[in-house]
C-alpha cells in the first residue's frame, strides 16, 4: 500500500506551493545600499499574503524568518527548499528522515521527541509555527498554539489534512 494516496498527494502539494509562497516570494531583490528607515520597513512584493487553513484566516505581511516545525516532513520541506536558515526549531520526528537531508536537519535545534509544550515552542520565538497534521494545533492531542492569546503574533500551518483531525 502507497503511502502517498491520491488525497493525500494533492494535500502535499498544496502544501508545498503554499509553503513556497510564504517562505520564498520576500527573497527577491534587496537595497544593498543600507537605505533609510522606512524603506527597510516596506513590504516585500507579493505581500501581505492571506491564507485559509483548516478554518483559520491568517495574514503575513512578510515572509517568515523565525519557523517551528511540528512532525519531521514539514521540517524536510522546508530543508529541501534550502530555508534551514530560517528554522527557529523542530518537534516531533514521526519517521526517518531522508538520508540526503539528515546533516540539516540535526543542526535544527529540537524542541521536543513528541508535541513540545507551548513553552517551548514560545521560547523558540517563532513567527510560524508549521504542523503537519491537524492533531499538531488540537486541544486535545496537540498543542494548542491556535487558542492561545499570541495566536496572532504565532501564526499556524498544517499540511495533509482539510480542516479535520482524526
Amino acid at each position: 500500500m502507497s503511502l502517498f494516496t491520491p488525497a493525500r498527494m494533492r494535500g502535499f502539494l498544496r502544501a508545498t506551493a503554499v509553503s513556497v509562497v510564504l517562505l520564498t516570494v520576500g527573497c527577491g531583490a534587496s537595497d544593498a545600499g543600507g537605505g533609510d528607515a522606512k524603506s527597510t520597513a516596506a513590504v516585500p512584493a507579493g505581500f501581505p499574503v492571506t491564507v485559509d487553513n483548516c478554518g483559520v484566516r491568517t495574514t503575513y505581511d512578510r515572509p517568515p524568518s523565525r519557523v517551528v516545525t511540528i512532525h519531521q516532513h514539514p521540517a524536510e520541506l522546508l530543508l529541501a527548499l534550502g530555508l534551514e536558515d530560517r528554522m527557529a526549531g523542530t518537534a516531533f520526528p514521526d519517521s526517518a528522515v531522508l538520508p540526503e537531508l539528515r546533516e540539516k536537519y540535526e543542526a535544527i535545534p529540537e524542541l521536543a521527541e513528541r508535541e513540545p509544550s507551548f513553552e517551548k515552542i514560545l521560547d523558540a520565538e517563532p513567527d510560524l509555527v508549521y504542523g503537519g497534521y491537524g492533531s499538531a494545533f488540537a486541544e486535545n492531542e496537540g498543542v494548542p498554539v491556535r487558542r492561545s492569546p499570541t495566536r496572532a503574533s504565532t501564526p499556524t500551518s498544517t499540511v495533509s489534512t482539510a480542516g479535520k483531525s482524526g
